[in-house]
């Protein structure tokens, strides 16, 4: 697929400016003081109800499958 002049233009100055803008976010988050402290709070954090939930689905799922496969093959 051959793309036009301006096209690719257009897709290399939009690549660009999203760099530039990572590049630019990622350096004023890590100049933020309280950036290491909000790091060690999220580590901190209790689970919360939808984390405990999604935690009992998942097992219910593996369980369930383990169930289906051996009574598939048997």
């Amino acid at each position: 697929m051959m793309l036009g002049r301006t096209t690719t233009a257009v897709l290399g100055a939009a690549g660009l400016a999203f760099v530039g803008y990572c590049i630019y976010f990622d350096r004023k988050r890590r100049s933020d003081p309280l950036y290491k402290e909000k790091i060690r709070e999220r580590e901190y954090l209790p689970l919360t109800h939808s984390h405990v939930f999604l935690s009992r689905m998942i097992a219910l799922f593996v369980v369930v499958f383990h169930i289906v496969h051996v009574a598939t093959v048997v």
